[in-house]
């Protein structure tokens, strides 16, 4: 595919998850299955949401952070009659595997990692979807069929995007794609998806959502629940809170560079030769000729019409807080 052809799929693919309901298929996601009657107590008193009173079917985003309070993993606690089922980010299975095993002490919980008998299909502006099936109430979770292969629909209230995700086995995925397909829905690849992340202001886990800042900064704060109690950074959430210490926010940013270009996220920002930030996700739109982007920035700096420089041994370059 030359490089106009692929620039026209991403405008016209833009344009439609712009306009409807339309379905991202991100690669890796991960179930971990937990077995026990501590289950749900265990993951309330490690992440920052409360989740201890979800009943079957019932479910909830929460974050595991770490000891200083920046971001793990945003994962969707599902629970089940025996424990629960977390839903984990792509490539994050391990990862939050070992860390809830190394908090699980005298707790009865067992772990066993499930991802590859799954395939996750997130549905974003599930109002505007066609009548394929009844979505579910927000934060429920219902089990039905779809071209003769069960499915499980669950509406997630998230912080990286409101969506309903269709979990069904690995082996019926093309099968459940190609109805929602033929049913009106667009799927929608990774460099539109982060263009409209970008014009969203949409976070996402390995770039807005990592150990590179806590969740107050980075749009996540309505997974947090600030009268739960305790959980692993807790304490430093909480002051950041209560004494209205967060020093950035996340910004929209457009940066006057080559499309060749790779920017990665982290990358600094500077004002003066000062620390202004860091970009989160930078994403290259062929329309516009320029990259758009979300920017971890300091609140001296985010004023909207703000210029910031990006400076690398590769590249060099303006970037305007919009």
């Amino acid at each position: 595919m030359d490089d106009t052809m692929d620039a026209e799929i991403t405008l016209d693919e833009l344009k439609a998850a712009r306009s409807g309901a339309f379905v991202h298929i991100a690669e890796n996601l991960g179930v971990l299955r937990v077995d026990g009657r501590d289950t749900l107590d265990l993951l309330n008193r490690l992440g920052t949401n409360k989740v201890d009173a979800l009943r079957p079917g019932e479910l909830r985003e929460t974050l595991f952070t770490t000891e200083k309070g920046r971001v793990i993993d945003a994962v969707i606690v599902v629970a089940s009659a025996r424990g629960a089922r977390v839903l984990v980010s792509s490539g994050k299975a391990a990862v939050v595997r070992e860390w809830l095993e190394r908090y699980t002490i005298m707790d009865d919980c067992e772990y066993t990692d499930v991802s590859a008998m799954y395939q996750h299909i997130l549905l974003y502006n599930a109002p505007r979807m066609p009548a394929l099936f009844a979505i579910p109430e927000p934060g429920v979770s219902v089990r039905t069929e779809l071209a003769d292969a069960e499915i499980e629909l669950m509406h997630v209230p998230s912080v990286v995007g409101t969506h309903v995700r269709l979990l069904c086995k690995a082996q019926d995925a093309a099968t459940v794609l190609r109805v929602l397909e033929d049913g009106g829905l667009r799927v929608i690849h990774d460099r539109a998806f982060s263009l409209w992340r970008c014009e969203t202001l949409t976070p996402a886990v390995g770039h807005e959502l990592t150990e590179n800042s806590n969740p107050l900064e980075s749009g996540a704060a309505a997974a947090v629940d600030f009268n739960k109690g305790c959980y692993i950074g807790q304490e430093v959430i909480a002051r950041l809170d209560s004494y209205d210490k967060v020093q950035r926010h996340l910004a929209r940013i457009t940066i006057e560079a080559e499309a060749q270009l790779r920017i990665p996220s982290g990358t600094p920002l500077t004002s003066d030769e000062r620390d202004a930030g860091f970009i989160t996700t930078a994403a290259y739109h062929p329309g516009e000729g320029r990259w758009l982007g979300i920017a971890c920035i300091r609140n001296a700096f985010s004023a909207s019409g703000t210029i910031l420089r990006l400076k690398t041994d590769i590249v060099s370059a303006d970037v305007t807080v919009t």
